[in-house]
């Protein structure tokens, strides 16, 4: 009774309590040991369920919604980000031959598209060739990335799947990783390995040797062990060594990194020269010189709406951190991943007027790195304000629950015209959600829940979200 009065005299809606009284029960009966923020707010800004709200959490894959909003609203108006050309909108990523006649010389711009692959080089060396645009040297203009620590993201240190590496860096072909199939089935003195198609033949240097058991410590899985201890590539050559069980078998793949730029690049323009029976000398550089008679065309093998598709329903990292580096480019600043973070800050509160706190941290667009952290109460703000100015456009980009993306396996099962739109985030010991609920039509309410825990309570971290968002989709 005493609640039903302060809520009429102060204006709270009745659902916070109903709201506040099913999630309470909710934590009470989960475990203990996880470390939970939520925060829940009307599209006002008023909050009706806070818990630790204030407190600085791993952001994983829910931080992709700051650089696909970024995105989609400089995609209307390219002019909010000064560096952003008119195309942006529609083809954030162009590559480019320029052609010299006067000195008989190509200039391949790189624009890191990062769905550009082998076969779309050849395409483009094709056309080249076609229009008479192939001198005797190739020049190779890219921007050079700083040497990255190994929690940056694009190392492998969350999971060998999510491995790709010189980002920030302008060239990305075959998502700048190396892919190949490890296998210890076979009873032999080594282990089999088999490179993917669609890459140039580097070759390997196979030290493995095959066991019936080769690790002893059951909590870090064979996956894991060989992934930190026995992979390395330097731009030429693959170097697999270690012992792989006889019973283990998965697909691999490694991260090229700066200082291995520029051989791997070399690998694949050898390659597509050579299957049009072209002979250049490449050099890389920098910049594209000026000058006046150059001819040139241009190539783009991704369109934004597609690129937005994948960053926030399919959660691909790759592409969220080259759409990161591009709206991040600053020419008086390094390019590496803290100053990138800093100018995502900077359009963050010029483009949606979003106030950050001191707790709040971007190392990446993808969130693959742990030290990328923001509070609850951030993160429902940044959600509220981009709803403010790109409305359902935004959440349309979204996952729905029970329908596609990543939520598509979940919350299949919603009160009728109910929706859950929203991104999750993923990594070890972390289940995350940043996102809308919506019913009958009405102005969605957001939602943000991070729960930190013991990685090997994956599944009752999923299920304690799940039915965190269902208890308050029941009481709107």
């Amino acid at each position: 009774m005493k609640k039903f009065l302060i809520s009429c005299l102060l204006g709270y809606p009745l659902i916070s309590y109903a709201i506040e009284s099913k999630i309470q029960h909710l934590l009470q009966t989960t475990d203990s040991s996880f470390s939970i923020g939520i925060e829940v707010q009307d599209i006002k800004g008023q909050v009706i369920f806070s818990r630790n709200a204030q407190q600085s959490f791993v952001t994983a894959s829910t931080q992709k919604i700051l650089p696909a909003a970024l995105a989609l609203a400089a995609s209307k108006d390219p002019g909010l980000i000064p560096h952003l050309s008119s195309s942006f909108g529609k083809t954030p990523f162009v590559t480019e031959i320029v052609y010299d006649p006067k000195n008989n010389a190509t200039y391949l711009v790189f624009g890191g598209d990062p769905l550009l692959n082998l076969k779309d080089l050849n395409h483009i060396f094709q056309e080249a060739k076609t229009k008479g645009l192939i001198g005797k040297t190739l020049y190779v203009v890219m921007t050079r990335p700083e040497d990255l620590p190994p929690t940056s993201p694009g190392c492998p240190h969350e999971g060998i799947e999510f491995c790709y590496g010189g980002i920030v860096s302008s060239a990305v072909i075959n998502q700048n990783r190396v892919s190949f199939d490890l296998s210890g089935k076979s009873k032999t003195d080594q282990a089999r390995i088999t490179l993917d198609e669609g890459q140039p033949a580097f070759p390997v240097e196979n030290k493995t040797h095959t066991a019936d058991i080769c690790f002893v410590d059951p909590i870090v899985g064979q996956w894991d062990q060989v992934q930190r201890s026995a992979l390395y590539f330097d731009g030429k050559k693959i170097t697999v060594t270690g012992c792989v069980t006889t019973l283990f078998e998965a697909k691999m793949c490694l991260p090229v990194l700066p200082h291995a730029m520029e051989p791997y690049i070399r690998a694949f323009l050898v390659e597509a020269l050579k299957r049009h029976h072209v002979t250049a000398n490449i050099v890389f550089r920098d910049k594209l010189p000026s000058g006046k008679g150059l001819k040139k065309f241009s190539y783009s093998s991704s369109k934004l709406e597609k690129l937005l598709n994948l960053c926030l329903k399919d959660s691909n990292n790759l592409v969220t951190d080259a759409l990161f580096g591009k709206l991040t480019q600053n020419p008086s600043w390094p390019r590496n991943w803290d100053f990138a973070g800093r100018a995502l800050k900077g359009h963050m509160e010029k483009v949606f007027g979003v106030t950050f706190s001191p707790e709040d941290d971007l190392q990446s667009g993808s969130g693959l790195s742990f030290y990328n952290r923001l509070t609850p109460s951030t993160l429902s703000q940044i959600l509220r304000k981009i709803y403010a100015k790109l409305g359902q456009g935004f959440l349309d980009c979204l996952s729905q629950a029970g329908v596609d993306g990543t939520l598509s396996s979940r919350l299949k099962d919603l009160p009728p015209c109910s929706k859950i739109l929203g991104k999750t985030g993923q990594m070890r010991g972390i289940t995350n959600f940043g996102g809308y609920l919506q019913k009958n039509g009405q102005s969605p309410y957001i939602v943000t829940i991070f729960i930190t825990g013991h990685r090997e309570k994956e599944k009752e971290r999923k299920s304690l979200m799940d039915n965190i968002l269902l208890a308050i989709l029941e009481d709107l």
